[in-house]
């Protein structure tokens, strides 16, 4: 695959802070990436789709994987999101719960210009398209940014008893971990949105993270957690389980991630979700060939400790990357295990729809290898209304302790919290 042009890379945070200055100008564009986090399955250290050549939105009662399908046939570069309301195609589920900022159920387009720095190429920047602009100056923002007034989906009290309902069910037999999340919501008028992202990118820098314009929408993501990536024959599935705080010097650091690495629940959770990514991957792997490489191994980020299994499988000949989606989706570390039943029981205790939020934003290039991450720790803003939300959670089985999960969902939230906090 060779690049119309090939540029020299100084500095990695300088091109994605210039990168995002060109994503600003579009209605439609996908910066992926940015930060220079070990990751040996990853092909790309910073990815950006700018400007829509075609555009991939199901028509109303199309099912959405059957329009990614023919997208997948076509080859060469195509970015986008698929909302967690798909489990309407994979399960037939359906949500009547209200959408704070509504996004499409899928959007997935060829962009017209891409750039992009190769991992082993770490110093050239490679242009493919056509009309190339020119990388503007670095802009440095200075703005102060105003605290919005974020509105929880549950108050303190109303997530207890959730947490306790959950649990009865547990109790019952009814399923075995339950991802219950809590929306927070608020308003805010003319929203910086380049001013949050360079504010995102440095106080919780994350291997997963996107700047996405999706016309009047923005999400701005710092997620850690891979969802599913192909290489070649091989895909790869990263679940996250189990969260602690960053200490505040070595010494608690350390003892933090040995708590969290020993946490008899956590590894629990871990496991049982590994269970299930293995379920999902073997339906159009190579019988035999689905393997776990690395088990509740604990990774460090700027606000937390996450403990991270890898799982891995060969996948069968012909199988398009619209068919293992399809397979794999929604994540089992968003929903929980049995997947299909703590789906339904979601839809009762959550009320709001999840939409852009437990979905996933990502990548196919030329040739078929594809990369997606699990959108987590993420702020969204819809332009036209001000409306401003972002979303935390957690696995709840029967050792949960309602108010230890309330503070963890606040861990996890500290990140896009600090946006704010960083410029007020």
């Amino acid at each position: 695959m060779k690049a119309d042009l090939e540029l020299p890379v100084r500095s990695l945070s300088q091109l994605r802070n210039q990168l995002a200055a060109l994503a600003e100008r579009e209605s439609v564009s996908l910066l992926l990436g940015g930060h220079d986090f070990p990751d040996q399955y990853g092909k790309y250290l910073i990815l950006l789709a700018l400007g829509a050549e075609e555009i991939v939105e199901p028509s109303s009662g199309e099912n959405a994987f059957d329009a990614l399908e023919r997208a997948c046939r076509k080859d060469g570069w195509w970015f986008g999101h698929l909302s967690y309301d798909l489990k309407r195609a994979t399960h037939g589920l359906e949500s009547s719960n209200p959408a704070y900022i509504p996004w499409p159920d899928l959007f997935w387009f060829r962009p017209r210009i891409v750039f992009a720095v190769r991992r082993d190429e770490p110093h050239v920047l490679k242009v493919y398209g056509s009309r190339i602009p020119e990388l503007p100056q670095e802009i440095v923002h200075t703005e102060a940014m105003r605290v919005p007034r974020f509105n929880p989906s549950q108050d303190p009290e109303a997530y207890r008893r959730s947490i306790e309902t959950i649990k009865n069910d547990i109790r019952k037999g009814t399923y075995y971990e339950l991802n219950h999340c809590l929306e927070f919501r608020g308003v805010y008028e003319d929203l910086n949105v380049a001013e949050a992202w360079q504010r995102l990118s440095e106080v919780a820098p994350a291997p997963f993270s996107a700047y996405y314009r999706c016309k009047d929408k923005v999400a701005l993501c710092a997620s850690p957690e891979r969802f599913l990536a192909r290489r070649g024959d091989m895909l790869i599935s990263e679940p996250i389980k189990g969260t602690a705080p960053r200490g505040m010097d070595e010494a608690s650091d350390q003892m933090a991630i040995q708590e969290l690495s020993s946490d008899e629940k956590n590894r629990a959770e871990n496991v049982m979700i590994v269970d299930l990514v293995r379920n999902d991957l073997s339906r159009a792997c190579i019988p035999g060939s689905v393997h776990v490489p690395e088990l509740c191994a604990i990774r460090s980020y700027a606000q937390v400790h996450q403990m991270t299994s890898v799982v891995c499988g060969q996948s069968l000949p012909g199988v398009s990357m619209a068919e293992h989606l399809k397979n794999t989706f929604p994540m089992g570390s968003m929903t929980g295990a049995p997947k299909h039943e703590v789906m339904q029981h979601i839809e009762r205790y959550e009320s709001f729809r999840r939409g852009l939020y437990s979905g996933t934003i990502g990548y196919m290039e030329p040739g078929g290898d594809f990369d997606f991450n699990v959108v987590i720790r993420t702020l969204q803003y819809e332009a036209h209304s001000g409306r401003i939300a972002y979303h935390t959670g957690g696995a709840i089985t029967w050792d949960s302790r309602a108010m230890q999960e309330w503070e963890e969902c606040s861990w996890k939230a500290r990140g896009i919290l600090k946006v704010f906090d960083s410029l007020s």
